[in-house]
């Protein structure tokens, strides 16, 4: 299961993409992450996967925290 905690991302440090954002993803579970061009779908992403910091809350995926880990070590992909 992956676990979104209180999960809050900026950019140019003042442009929130999420605040306090939280949900819980099952095994085989679908996830569509929707909206206009330029909110942060993207950005959202990046910052799970280790490509963008995350500014408060956490990842964890199977009950391990995600968010200390290098980009390489996640069991997250971004393409």
């Amino acid at each position: 299961m992956l676990e979104i905690i209180d999960l809050t991302i900026k950019i140019k440090k003042n442009l929130v993409i999420t605040e306090r954002f939280s949900c819980s993803i099952k095994d085989s579970s679908l996830l569509s992450i929707l909206g206009p061009s330029g909110v942060g779908k993207s950005t959202f992403l990046k910052a799970l996967a280790g490509f963008h910091a995350i500014d408060s809350g956490s990842v964890r995926f199977e009950g391990d925290e995600l968010s200390a880990l290098s980009v390489d070590k996640r069991p997250i992909v971004y393409m």
